[in-house]
């Protein structure tokens, strides 16, 4: 079963979904991950239910989500590169640490 953002999430989507991406792209350099990221967050805002009191509430929780998206991810990255099975060759030690210390 498909479910649909109500027409409010949907407008917010819409108008976030860009800046979000190129939010999540310029930290991890994957944009499929990034693109995963995003749409977690806005699922998240979806499955929840609650609406956003004002524009600058909103992007403040939108962006922390996605923070918080991006940081998982790269700790996730260098934990699997330590252990030896990196996932993904476009990422290396150093670039992952790197990224953690810019956040």
């Amino acid at each position: 079963m498909i479910r649909r953002f109500p027409k409010t999430d949907e407008a917010l989507y819409l108008q976030y979904r860009p800046v979000s991406l190129k939010f999540c792209e310029s930290l991890i350099k994957n944009k499929a991950e990034a693109e995963k990221m995003v749409c977690a967050v806005f699922n998240e805002l979806r499955d929840n239910g609650s609406e956003p009191q004002s524009d600058p509430e909103f992007k403040s929780w939108l962006f922390l989500r996605l923070r918080n998206q991006v940081v998982t991810y790269l700790k996730t990255r260098a934990k699997s590169e330590l252990s030896g099975n990196p996932s993904d060759s476009q990422f290396n030690g150093n670039r992952t640490n790197q990224s953690l210390i810019r956040l």
